[in-house]
């Protein structure tokens, strides 16, 4: 038996059209970077970082603006989160402070994979940039990596 198409019609007396994101929801654009407050210092420097992370990072960067924000934090295996920078260790806390950062509602993880995160704080649909994190030491967990 063939399919039949399917006529648009209006919704039924008492039924509205619900938008799952709204256009102007930062959460809805794709994700974009901001580097100029990347931290050249401190224990997750920027500046230390390894070639092969370079190349890691920007790949993954690559890959990331291609998604919105809300696809990227989705699921099990969300790639982004964020926390409280609460949740994060002493020494993250501490350098929030000297940062005059420490005023900020949360800050995004964006897990590489393994150990490896990148850390920042949204502004609307762009990430800005803050620690590059190999070991996973910002926020540990009790879970190992491999």
């Amino acid at each position: 038996m063939a399919k039949r198409a399917v006529v648009e019609r209006p919704p039924r007396p008492g039924k509205t059209a619900v938008i799952a994101n709204a256009p102007d929801d930062p959460h809805a654009k794709r994700i974009a970077w901001r580097l100029g407050d990347a931290d050249l210092n401190g224990q997750w420097s920027w500046v230390a970082m390894e070639d092969h992370h370079f190349i890691l990072v920007m790949r993954f960067m690559a890959e990331m603006d291609k998604l919105t924000w809300a696809e990227a934090s989705q699921g099990y295996d969300a790639r982004c989160k964020a926390i409280g920078p609460s949740g994060t260790c002493t020494e993250a806390r501490a350098r929030l402070v000297e940062l005059q950062r420490d005023d900020e509602d949360s800050i995004v993880e964006f897990r590489l994979g393994g150990t490896e995160r990148l850390w920042g704080f949204q502004r609307g649909s762009v990430c800005h940039v803050l620690w590059w994190d190999p070991g996973h030491t910002v926020w540990p967990t009790a879970k190992k990596h491999t």
